[in-house]
């Protein structure tokens, strides 16, 4: 088994920061580990000079299965226990979407394969998102009795329009990778093969760009949204600890583990 520290894959050359979720045994799912380490990673980023570009992907078939829900089974709900994993759990969760509503520099997540959940409302907080023609992209709040988070409440019926985002965050949509590009999700789509050359070579474009004007330049297309989307945040993540606590969502997660079981 792997040890904690091998979940974060950390590559940095020509100032471009590689971090890869690295549990393809678990399809990248975010555990508590990745949540703190993946926020920490990009908060150093953002005051290290070495740091011009950061490219975010999954190690494997998947990009990332979202929320690691095993967490559930290990925890002993009795009432007190309860609010004391929900309220860590909105902490953690807080603090990993802080890092990228905050990032003040070039943010590309590399969709290399499926992205489940939180991998993929925290998409619309990135500058570029290349994906795999493989990729696909689902946000199955409403059947595990959860709701929307990553501002996505607040992102995707921006980018998407109403109806589309109702598709997805309530209904559950599957996107796949068109239909990503369609809705403004996905900035550009390569072939599977080429997606980590392509990426590769758009990071090296930024590299060469001046750096502080990257910075200024980014400041100032958030400048009008990043207070709005720290409220968002804060919101989303309230209500969701209020889901989490409910007899509702307790049986549709555990209706999905038994669902998985019988897999």
């Amino acid at each position: 088994m792997a040890e904690e520290s091998e979940f974060l894959l950390s590559n940095l050359n020509n100032s471009i920061l590689t971090l890869t979720i690295n549990r393809p045994s678990k399809k990248n799912a975010i555990n508590e580990y990745l949540y703190n380490e993946i926020a920490n990673r990009l908060n150093i980023a953002a005051n290290d000079q070495q740091v011009r570009v950061v490219i975010l992907t999954g190690c494997g078939d998947y990009y990332s299965s979202g929320n690691d829900l095993s967490s559930f089974l290990k925890a002993d709900f009795t009432k007190t226990d309860l609010n004391s994993v929900t309220l860590i759990a909105k902490q953690r969760t807080q603090s990993f979407v802080q890092a990228f509503i905050r990032f003040p520099k070039p943010l590309i997540a590399a969709v290399n394969g499926p992205a489940i959940g939180i991998a993929v409302t925290t998409l619309a907080l990135c500058d570029f998102v290349y994906a795999s023609d493989k990729a696909t992209f689902l946000t199955p709040f409403s059947s595990l009795g959860q709701v929307p988070e990553g501002c996505s409440s607040f992102t995707f019926p921006l980018l998407m329009g109403l109806g589309r985002a109702n598709e997805v965050l309530l209904a559950g949509r599957k996107l796949n990778a068109q239909e990503a590009l369609e809705s403004k999700l996905v900035t550009r789509i390569f072939p599977h093969e080429q997606l980590n050359h392509n990426v590769q070579q758009l990071a090296n474009d930024l590299v060469n760009l001046p750096p502080n004007t990257l910075i200024r330049a980014k400041s100032l297309i958030r400048s009008n949204s990043l207070r709005l989307l720290t409220g968002v945040n804060e919101n989303e993540l309230e209500i969701l600890r209020d889901a989490i606590s409910s007899p509702e969502c307790m049986e549709a997660v555990m209706a999905f583990f038994s669902r998985k079981s019988k897999l």
